[in-house]
């Protein structure tokens, strides 16, 4: 080989190696942008973990008093039914009591004037 094709040989070579430096150097910024962004995820996960243990702390303590309440909001709403059933009664027991003596009015009145 001659001279002239060694120069060429090692420039190709030592562009090889300046390629390959260049593509590790990228690879070392990529691998390193990719730690920075998995330690922002993680963080980020971490915080979302929290969160939602509090969330569920939470809703776990809604749920207990809930169970210890649902008694008396059943009986709260019983009484009521019953109470618009009563009322219901009585209404039609007021509307009969008033037709009565709406007629025993018309009756004694009628009687005065004739």
């Amino acid at each position: 080989m001659t001279e002239h094709g060694l120069n060429e040989l090692f420039e190709a070579v030592g562009a090889l190696r300046a390629g390959q430096d260049a593509m590790r150097r990228e690879m070392a910024e990529q691998d390193g942008r990719a730690t920075r962004h998995r330690e922002r995820v993680d963080g980020k996960l971490e915080i979302l973990v929290s969160r939602t243990d509090k969330v569920e702390d939470v809703i776990e303590g809604h749920t207990k008093t809930l169970r210890v309440i649902q008694p008396t909001i059943d009986e709260v709403r019983m009484w009521k039914q019953r109470g618009i059933g009563a009322l219901a009664i009585v209404g039609i027991g007021a509307s009969a009591i008033a037709y009565i003596v709406g007629r025993l009015w018309d009756a004694w009145f009628s009687g005065l004037w004739t």
